[in-house]
């Protein structure tokens, strides 16, 4: 079954080809009960019965640019219907659609490539910004090169790119010292739900570790010998483990795409908030995406960093249970800022 954003089950059914042409003509007159976000997912899906393309396509312009805005940076988004808003986006001249589709590092590096094929100047100057995704993919630099609406600036930008990043030179070197990093805790804990049917005896636990660090520190060997963009595209669609070894990189571009990675999850995110040793640069963007902060534990964890601004701690705290609040204002290792942010908002509860 095609995965749609619609919840609805007619809309189910016109995407899955199962609703009889009475449906389709409803659909098409915008007789049925639809949101426009429904109607969207459902006129594109409709468009494959050739006797109803024409009309669907033109239903389709009369959808706002602020759903088709809100669909293509949704990180759930059906590719068919983000691929058609795409087309349909460069044809029209649609920039800040397309600026949604640039930002969504979800969508697959195929809209990219046709941004930067049939792009204008402005949305290709929009694009050369996204140097985590033109570094781990150059196809996107060739196909920009080629367009014809290319300036000399763009020209400059991605011959810098190609200067500093598309290169055969090896990164500067990862090092993990400490056998008891937490590296190897993270991992081994992924490994340890993995196994969780399996008894749990001491011997089992030690073996899980040694597998671990054995796995990693060989893995750690491949990613010395890489090079920043073969770094870069490892952590945007590598494993955990190589993940967790790249969050490490001295190099912000290659740190950076770990957290652009679209295979994130939030028990990975929350070790990187609770290392201390991780940039405040970084902490900075996780604290500003949305679909991390919906977590309670990614806020809680912001709170407890010193390194979260401080505008979006104090509007994470707001939103903690009374007993961590309490926790929190007595934690010498939290900012002084947060902590008697805390005190204050406490005695407002109790008061």
């Amino acid at each position: 079954m095609t995965s749609i954003l619609s919840k609805n089950p007619l809309v189910k059914l016109i995407v899955n080809g199962t609703s009889d042409s009475d449906m389709c003509e409803m659909l098409l007159n915008k007789e049925l009960p639809f949101t426009e976000l429904e109607y969207l997912e459902a006129f594109v899906f409709v468009i494959k019965k050739n006797e109803y393309k024409k009309r669907a396509v033109e239903n389709i312009k009369l959808i706002s640019d602020g759903t088709k805005k809100n669909y293509v940076e949704n990180n759930s988004a059906n590719l068919n219907v983000a691929y058609f808003i795409l087309v349909e986006s460069l044809s029209l001249l649609k920039n800040e659609i397309l600026t949604k589709i640039i930002h969504n590092n979800y969508l697959p590096d195929i809209f990219l490539v046709k941004i930067a094929e049939k792009g204008n100047a402005e949305i290709l100057e929009i694009l050369s910004e996204n140097q985590i995704r033109l570094i781990a993919h150059s196809e996107i630099i060739k196909k920009m090169e080629k367009n014809p609406n290319i300036n000399s600036f763009i020209k400059g930008k991605l011959d810098e790119i190609k200067q500093f990043y598309l290169t055969t030179e090896k990164a500067e070197e990862i090092k993990i010292d400490n056998p008891n990093d937490e590296i190897f805790k993270l991992i081994k804990e992924t490994e340890e739900k993995t196994h969780k049917e399996e008894s749990n005896i001491d011997n089992e636990k030690l073996e899980t570790i040694e597998n671990v660090q054995k796995t990693v520190l060989s893995r750690l060997q491949e990613i010395n010998n890489m090079t920043v963009a073969d770094r870069v595209k490892t952590a945007l669609l590598g494993t955990k483990a190589d993940r967790s070894i790249l969050i490490r990189d001295s190099n912000k571009l290659v740190s950076q795409a770990v957290i652009n990675s679209p295979k994130m999850s939030i028990d990975e995110i929350s070790a990187i908030i609770k290392n201390k040793s991780v940039a405040g640069d970084l902490v900075a963007k996780i604290a500003k995406r949305k679909e991390w902060t919906k977590s309670y534990q990614i806020i809680f964890d912001l709170v407890m960093n010193p390194k979260t601004p401080v505008s979006d701690a104090l509007g994470f705290l707001k939103k903690l249970h009374s007993n961590d609040i309490k926790m929190i204002k007595r934690d010498k290792n939290v900012s002084p800022v947060i902590r008697k942010f805390a005190l204050q908002l406490q005695a407002q509860k109790e008061g």
